[in-house]
């Protein structure tokens, strides 16, 4: 644990920009931390500046959310038809939408925002200038370009957080509708995903 703190420490005071650990809890066995009530994901991130926070799956009022950390029993086509009704598509292009972005595969218990435990992923509203950063030293020590996915539904709890955590990659998007005007993500930013196994690389990337 300290350890992996240490590696946050460095990683922010490299790259700049202000970083919140998302942690995914599979059981109960978590720190107390206050709950958020009747919040989306993209805003406990905001709020998990001041303190540490526990989402709960009752505490969630995003669909996109809910389907993202395993919580909601609706079958896709409910939630494609709510995001064809939200996003002005037909049905039938939501649901092919739907069907390439992630999920967990078994519903989390909760997810730890900021919590004392180690995290699985750090996610960023970030400066533009802050990510090239990143994506510079992911060149370097990959010797390729980092390739993203990008999408317009369920951007930041599925697209950044839950895509990172399963493939280990960096994740960007662009934000959507409602975490643009929820979750305080400024004109100027983007959001960004870093699976915390890959910040050991980035650190000892050096141009």
């Amino acid at each position: 644990m300290a350890d992996l703190k240490r590696k946050v420490e460095l990683f922010e005071k490299r790259f700049g920009g202000a970083w919140i650990g998302i942690k995914f809890y599979n059981d109960s066995d978590h720190p107390d931390s206050k709950e958020a009530k009747d919040m989306r994901f993209c805003e406990a991130i905001q709020l998990a500046r001041r303190h540490p926070i526990v989402l709960y799956p009752a505490d969630s009022v995003c669909p996109g959310a809910k389907r993202s950390f395993g919580w909601n029993p609706d079958p896709d086509d409910h939630i494609a038809g709510v995001l064809a009704g939200n996003q002005a598509v037909e049905a039938a292009s939501a649901r092919e939408l739907l069907s390439s972005v992630p999920k967990m595969d078994v519903p989390l218990h909760a997810v730890g925002l900021e919590t004392e435990d180690d995290p699985d992923v750090l996610i960023s509203y970030a400066q533009p200038s802050d990510l090239m950063m990143i994506v510079r030293a992911f060149e370097v020590a990959h010797k390729k370009p980092l390739e993203q996915k990008l999408s317009s539904i369920m951007t930041i709890c599925a697209n950044v957080a839950v895509r990172s955590f399963l493939t280990g990659e960096i994740c960007t998007s662009f934000g959507c509708e409602f975490s643009r005007k929820s979750g305080g993500i400024g004109r100027d930013r983007m959001a960004v995903g870093v699976p915390c196994s890959a910040i050991g690389g980035l650190l000892n990337a050096r141009p």
